[in-house]
């Protein structure tokens, strides 16, 4: 094949332009390395070298571009390149050479992603874990690590969930906070002391709308459930205890109040 004529396109660029009217876009250390500056005619076995050379100088440069945007790991930059349609043969080369001038640090690149994750998320040590063994590190560079104290995490997400979930009795409470924290990788032992500690004042309903509850009270199985009842003139109140009782468990008439209010309807009755 002879070489008709080569242009500088840019700093490392050249393209070289045969005779038979092909072109190609050579990067200068192709160039260098077959002299084809100089070198008027090559072979078609040359030519396929040059072309495959040059296609792992494409790989390694693309990488590097890659790297500049943040940090990555080897499954990253192995799943980037495949996407591009490098071979095998061309990623593995250079995922080599990547390692060989150190740009991708294993342990760098394990404690920078557990910092990120503990300083700006809330997912818990299981999930971070699991994430890593999914790109391919191994529990001892993970472990050394994770030794995080994830208490005050775990404190400001259960009290966050407290305020947004205020219409749910205690038993839902703690059942929506042990799934929320399971999901986000937490293991129950991190929060269980955390869950003893939640205590939800029980709904106490009152009846405005009939002036006699006996014998409807009769009526409702009262399984799994204690209550305490105050007659006074506008009816009803009624303390109902039960880790199975939600918001919308309310019969129909009866509108809920704070146990504080039940409190003192109590002490009033019994201070007549």
């Amino acid at each position: 094949m002879e070489i008709k004529e080569y242009k500088k396109l840019k700093s490392n660029i050249y393209e070289i332009k045969f005779k038979s009217g092909e072109a190609v876009k050579l990067y200068d250390e192709v160039i260098l390395n077959y002299n084809l500056l100089i070198t008027k005619n090559i072979s078609n076995k040359e030519y396929e070298e040059i072309i495959k050379y040059n296609k792992s100088l494409d790989a390694y440069y693309l990488s590097l571009k890659y790297l500049n945007s943040k940090q990555r790991c080897e499954k990253e930059i192995r799943d980037y390149l495949k996407k591009k349609d490098f071979t095998h043969d061309t990623i593995d080369k250079t995922i080599d050479k990547l390692n060989k001038y150190n740009y991708l640090d294993r342990d760098l690149y394990v404690k920078s992603y557990i910092n990120d994750k503990y300083n700006f998320g809330i997912s818990g040590p299981l999930k971070i874990k699991r994430e890593l063994l999914n790109l391919g590190f191994t529990d001892e560079e993970i472990d050394k690590y994770l030794n995080k104290d994830f208490n005050e995490k775990i404190d400001k997400i259960i009290q966050k969930k407290i305020k947004n979930n205020n219409k749910l009795n205690e038993y839902n409470l703690k059942i929506n906070i042990t799934n929320y924290l399971a999901n986000l990788g937490y293991p129950k032992e991190m929060f269980a002391e955390y869950l003893n500690d939640i205590k939800v004042d029980n709904k106490v309903i009152i009846n405005i709308l009939q002036p006699d509850l006996r014998d409807y009270l009769k009526s409702i199985d009262w399984a799994g459930y204690t209550r305490q009842m105050i007659e006074c003139d506008e009816g009803y109140y009624l303390k109902v205890t039960s880790e199975l009782l939600k918001e919308y468990d309310n019969p129909k008439g009866f509108i809920p109040i704070p146990m504080s209010e039940f409190y003192k309807k109590l002490e009033e009755k019994n201070n007549k």
